[in-house]
């Protein structure tokens, strides 16, 4: 990310599809790449119609146009290719298959494979139901068949000890993006394309830390990842997923952290100040 931010689209690009390689849920690091590109877009248009003095320079926002849309089409199939790669691989393994069981699966695997009522690729059997629908994925299909994933499906009584487990992490991912949607609420609203502008006279500057107008992106960022998880996946795993994909969490505790500081400091100034309005060799009491 921090490639896309310092403008090399192209390195960054490169990582996250190693990430994706690595994870399927590294298709969602597009978004970076499709929102800085739109910022950015949008801010060079904006000084383009505040410097031009003959009118609005259309070729220019022409030649903005067509350099996003083939930065962000050209970076999002790279980073969904090694995706795509594996989806077609699982087609033409269990789809389309040349094999029998037997010859190439090792023993033990065929065995646990019958155990568990896993399938295995073989020319003699019949094709996964997955193989007919118009987007055989067969991520999905293993998800929703083998890990019963789906939409509040994990919502059951029996696993209340594992909704403990993910609440300490839940509970910080949605203070932490409360926080920031009521420190700047139009700010939001605008999705961080358009800053405030501050006619005003004392009127407050952008917030520097967590509250910075950067971190809008990777908080929309880990709200997503909040939201999917706790509606769709195993909530055992939340505090994992989002310690491992977003650094939102950590930079919350931080701002906590250094906040609660602050506040110590300045009760500590209050309580014990340094500089007494009084001279030292002056006293208050009876004479």
């Amino acid at each position: 990310v921090w490639q896309l931010e310092i403008g090399w689209s192209v390195l960054g690009c490169v990582f996250f599809a190693l990430a994706t390689a690595t994870r399927s849920n590294g298709t969602v690091n597009a978004g970076f790449l499709i929102y800085l590109e739109l910022k950015r877009s949008v801010r060079h248009v904006r000084a383009v119609m505040k410097s031009a003095v003959n009118g609005p320079q259309t070729w220019c926002w022409l030649r903005v146009a067509a350099q996003s849309v083939l930065t962000v089409a050209g970076g999002t199939i790279a980073i969904v290719l090694p995706f795509a790669l594996f989806q077609y691989y699982g087609y033409l393994t269990f789809c389309t298959p040349t094999v029998t069981s037997g010859q190439d699966v090792p023993q033990p695997l065929l065995q646990l494979a019958r155990e568990k009522g896993y399938r295995v690729p073989d020319i003699n059997m019949a094709l996964p139901s997955w193989c007919s629908h118009r987007f055989p994925l067969i991520y999905s299909y293993i998800q929703k068949v083998y890990w019963n994933l789906g939409f509040l499906k994990y919502y059951q009584l029996r696993q209340l000890p594992n909704f403990l487990l993910a609440l300490p992490a839940a509970f910080l991912g949605g203070w932490a993006a409360w926080q920031y949607v009521a420190a700047d609420f139009w700010y939001c609203v605008r999705l961080g394309l358009v800053s405030k502008r501050r006619t005003e006279v004392g009127e407050k500057k952008p917030a520097n830390g967590f509250h910075s107008p950067e971190v809008f992106i990777y908080l929309v960022h880990m709200a997503g990842l909040l939201a999917f998880a706790v509606c769709f996946m195993h909530i055992q795993v939340l505090t994992r997923f989002l310690a491992s994909s977003s650094p939102v969490l950590y930079w919350f505790c931080a701002h906590l952290i250094q906040k609660a500081e602050a506040e110590h400091a300045t009760w500590n100034s209050v309580a014990a100040p340094t500089n007494p309005v009084l001279p030292k060799n002056i006293q208050i009491g009876r004479a």
